[in-house]
């Protein structure tokens, strides 16, 4: 889809973090070999990943209660004073239903 364009004038951040073979593809197929990294006007990333605090594993009606509970704690910025945006992934519809069904989600939040 590139190919169809004249001129290519800018990309995301994610340059500096390119395997060989992707910068080789990058350089090969889409023929750019100059690059130039300008630092965000944002500032530094505050993104902060730890694992052991992000993922939660439960079962039952826990379940539920666990992502409301995550929802609720990302939204007002509870765990490090950040408020957050929260997306939630079911693997299904009926999941997602499930879910609806089963927790007080409609009754906490009026766009879910």
């Amino acid at each position: 889809m590139l190919n169809k364009y004249n001129l290519i004038m800018g990309v995301t951040g994610t340059l500096l973090s390119l395997s060989n073979m992707e910068k080789k593809v990058i350089t090969s197929h889409y023929d750019i070999h100059i690059n130039t990294f300008i630092p965000s006007v944002y500032g530094e990333s505050k993104f902060y990943y730890d694992k052991r605090s992000y993922i939660k594993i439960c079962e039952g009606e826990g379940y539920y209660n666990t992502i409301i509970r995550e929802i609720d704690d990302n939204l007002v910025g509870v765990r490090d004073g950040t408020k957050r945006a929260v997306l939630v992934f079911f693997m299904s519809i009926k999941a997602i239903d499930e879910f609806k069904a089963k927790s007080n989600i409609r009754n906490r939040y009026d766009y879910f």
